[in-house]
């Protein structure tokens, strides 16, 4: 169920940073530029695995009493206006669009239930054909997700494990909490005309496309 627009309006964002200790320039002059719409916190850590990074920015962020979870991964570069208008929308998750750096859009659909490979990345036509793309059992990269603590109360922790490469069928950490997700009815939604920028050594665009800076 999404809450109204005056509810949205009410308590604290905590802004969640998982990080290896590098940031861009061009990450820095985002974050700077990024028009926030209410009070806010900042939790970041360093060199943790991703699972448990992203475990206890939002533990952090929980206890400090914020409403509102948002990742922004250190790579990743909003528009300025991307996080107010993720605000306009009454969905508990809800996330800009941006490009996987394993050459694909980082939103994907499931294509079969068990074993390795049960996803297919979603091409950007297909995506950007709606303004906000929505669809049962996908599956998104965290790097730039608007997140209301609702979701975190109804799901069993861990929220974020990593087990790709560790059992049979293993995912990422963002991929566990979106079939979390998915498992216990919540959808997810991916406002489209958002389009972020995946920095490396090179840029990738929002298909996954490398292009140099």
């Amino acid at each position: 169920m999404g809450l109204g627009a005056w509810e949205k309006q009410i308590g604290k964002l905590g802004i969640c940073i998982p990080h290896v200790g590098l940031t861009s320039v061009y990450w820095a002059i985002g974050f700077k530029t990024l028009q926030i719409p209410l009070p806010y916190s900042i939790f970041a850590n360093q060199g943790l695995p991703i699972d448990r990074s992203r475990e206890s920015l939002v533990e952090q962020a929980l206890k400090d009493g914020c409403e509102w979870i948002f990742f922004l991964d250190s790579d990743v570069v909003l528009p300025p206006n991307g996080l107010q208008i993720l605000f306009g929308h009454a969905y508990p998750f809800i996330s800009a669009l941006y490009g996987s750096k394993h050459g694909t859009t980082a939103v994907w659909r499931k294509i079969r239930e068990h074993g390795n490979e049960r996803y297919v990345a979603i091409p950007l036509h297909e995506l950007t054909s709606r303004a906000v793309f929505t669809e049962k059992d996908i599956v998104i990269g965290l790097g730039a997700s608007l997140i209301h603590r609702s979701v975190f109360d109804r799901l069993r922790r861990p929220w974020f494990k990593w087990t790709q490469g560790l059992e049979d069928g293993g995912v990422s950490e963002d991929f566990y909490f979106c079939e979390k997700c998915s498992a216990a009815g919540i959808s997810i939604y991916i406002r489209t005309d958002i389009k972020c920028r995946h920095l490396g050594l090179v840029n990738y665009n929002v298909e996954g496309q490398l292009e140099k800076l």
